[in-house]
């Protein structure tokens, strides 16, 4: 695990950008650009069927929204910050949680408070109310939104019915009160957050059975054929899998939880060491070219910091090397094309 993180970070560190000194010239985002993204994203998180269509393409696109929020509140004027801002904040940070209600997860529903946690951290008069905000974030989060979610997923529901509309029955009938409380979200946060779990199993499992060398990465073969051309393709992700190849589920169906292999774990299962080096240091790379195409100053463009925001919970959140790297492509793809479209557009206009 630490070999791979270490590879992961060097990769990063040599593709990064560096610049010392931020550019004099002020820019903020375009309103109207904002206000398209956000809308963009709604759609594709308002709408089920549509983002079932097309598969990874929709997941890139879902926080767009959080990131024309972010880019909204960190480019505004200090000292225009009148009582409208805070408004559209509230606002803007509450829509985003209602809708991430559909997602069905609780990371998702953290990252919502994304644009006002890091407003709070880079103002330096707002930076004091940091502990006092994380602790009401922290307890939130132990007695509603992890024992909701929890909760929910085990609750008997019609075929039909939305996360949403799930999670919002099991909250108005109080069926998750026996879940709250730090004693019981505290053990099974920590837990689920402590990857030498999963990677201590795998080295068991390389023991007793040898490296896959490749078998357990066949869902490459097929991760770049579009839903919408193939609309039973199996799911990409893992942790269903996973789950059930550990014994806590009967099957990837049933599974009401998602486990990551971690991608040090999927590499080191797969090809061994020379994998999880080759493999973490070239997720690193990617992701440190990405980043150079965002710039440091990302939140000064929707579109670049809509890459950054993709950029920064892929780090956080690899659950599987052959995953990640799928996201990394589909972000390039999309976002990158359209980044260097938008670049060429605005040169253009200079010039004439």
């Amino acid at each position: 695990m630490v070999v791979g993180n270490v590879a992961l970070h060097a990769g990063m560190q040599w593709a990064r950008p560096i610049v010392t000194i931020a550019p004099s010239v002020e820019h903020r985002p375009r309103m109207h650009a904002l206000l398209g993204l956000w809308l963009l994203s709604m759609v594709f998180r308002l709408a089920p069927n549509v983002v079932s269509s097309l598969g990874a393409i929709a997941g890139v696109m879902h926080f767009g929204s959080t990131s024309a929020l972010a880019a909204f509140v960190l480019s505004r004027d200090p000292r225009k910050r009148n009582g409208f801002f805070w408004l559209l904040l509230l606002g803007g940070t509450t829509i985003e949680f209602a809708t991430n209600l559909n997602s069905g997860s609780k990371a998702y529903l953290m990252f919502s408070f994304m644009p006002a946690l890091w407003l709070f951290l880079r103002d330096q008069k707002l930076r004091r109310y940091v502990p006092l905000l994380s602790g009401v974030m922290f307890v939130w989060y132990v007695s509603v939104i992890a024992p909701v979610v929890m909760t929910s997923r085990t609750a008997r529901a019609d075929t039909h019915e939305s996360h949403m509309s799930r999670i919002i029955r099991t909250y108005s009938r109080g069926d998750y009160e026996d879940e709250a409380g730090t004693d019981k979200q505290l053990p099974r946060f920590l837990e689920r957050a402590f990857d030498a779990t999963a990677t201590a199993c795998i080295y068991s499992e390389v023991e007793r059975v040898g490296f896959m060398y490749g078998e357990g990465m066949d869902y490459l073969v097929y991760a770049f054929i579009p839903r919408a051309i193939w609309p039973d393709k199996p799911s990409v992700t893992r942790g269903a899998w996973f789950s059930e190849y550990l014994g806590q589920a009967r099957s990837e169906e049933t599974a009401t939880t998602s486990l990551g292999q971690t991608a040090p774990g999927e590499l080191y299962w797969n090809f061994g060491w020379p994998g999880v080096l080759l493999g973490m240091s070239l997720l690193g790379v990617v992701c440190g070219k990405l980043w150079k195409l965002a710039t440091p100053f990302a939140e000064r463009d929707s579109l670049r910091l809509l890459l950054y925001f993709g950029i920064t919970f892929q780090v956080i959140n690899m659950a599987e090397a052959g995953s990640a790297f799928l996201s990394l492509v589909y972000r390039t793809v999309i976002i990158g094309f359209a980044i260097v479209t938008t670049d060429r557009m605005q040169r253009s206009r200079g010039r004439t």
